[in-house]
């Protein structure tokens, strides 16, 4: 009997071929060769379970790496760069338009997290779109605290809305500022005139959003003076933001 090496495929057998002579001295018929072994079926393809390994890998990085640790809260990173730069935006800001857009609102993920001060990039790509005929209004986000917000070719920059509904709190994770149950609501109305001319008006609102059950409420100088004073000075603190908070 014999087996091909791969413990996979199936055995063969197979007689030697007989070297006896029969009685009449006449050689005996020569024994057919055994037949030859039949193909193996390979074994299936892992490739596919490979694959799925590497990104469930790739996911739990990317999850642990968001967590910041078991607290849940996201570890501080460098700011992150657009993809896209400004003259990307505006191209497809100039586009959005030609293809009949009144308006165009765009919304950056961008800035160094827990901190209020735009960065560098923040601030340069914001003049970069507001002084284009292009963009209206931009909306940051992505810092989990309040920014400030400024004013360029009388069109309005939030650098960052705070958050909104979230479960951040030194409640939650000592390392976090109470900045992170903050944010801002923001009111803008955008008119066109006849001659394609936009112009912007604004308002804001203070928000905090409390832990029990997670309620969104509105900060107001009366029932909230930290959470006001905070917001309002922080979204005043560039000079060049001349608005006033709804309440």
């Amino acid at each position: 009997h014999a087996r091909d090496g791969d413990d996979d495929l199936d055995a063969y057998t197979s007689e030697r071929p007989s070297m006896a002579k029969a009685p009449s001295a006449k050689p005996a018929p020569a024994t057919p060769a055994p037949p030859a072994p039949t193909p193996a079926t390979p074994p299936a393809s892992r490739t596919p379970w490979v694959i799925v390994a590497v990104l469930l890998v790739l996911l739990l990085a990317a999850l642990a790496a968001w967590r910041g640790g078991s607290s849940g809260a996201p570890a501080a990173t460098s700011p992150p760069r657009p993809a896209v730069t400004a003259e990307g935006i505006i191209k497809d800001a100039k586009q959005a338009k030609a293809d009949g857009a009144d308006f165009v609102v765009v919304s950056m993920h961008w800035g160094q997290e827990y901190v209020a001060e735009p960065t560098a990039d923040q601030t340069s790509i914001a003049k970069a779109l507001l002084t284009s005929p292009e963009v209206d209004l931009i909306l940051g986000t992505h810092v989990h605290r309040v920014q400030p917000c400024s004013q360029i070719d009388d069109k309005y920059v939030f650098y960052g809305l705070g958050n909104f509904l979230s479960n951040q709190s030194p409640s939650v994770d000592s390392s976090l500022i109470p900045q992170t149950q903050e944010g801002v609501h923001v009111t803008v109305t955008l008119t066109k005139d006849a001659d394609g001319t936009v112009s912007s008006t604004a308002s804001y609102q203070p928000t905090k959003v409390n832990l029990a059950g997670h309620v969104i409420t509105p900060a107001t100088k009366a029932g909230n003076p930290t959470t006001y004073d905070r917001v309002t000075k922080t979204l005043e603190s560039l000079g060049d933001c001349p608005l006033t908070p709804a309440n």
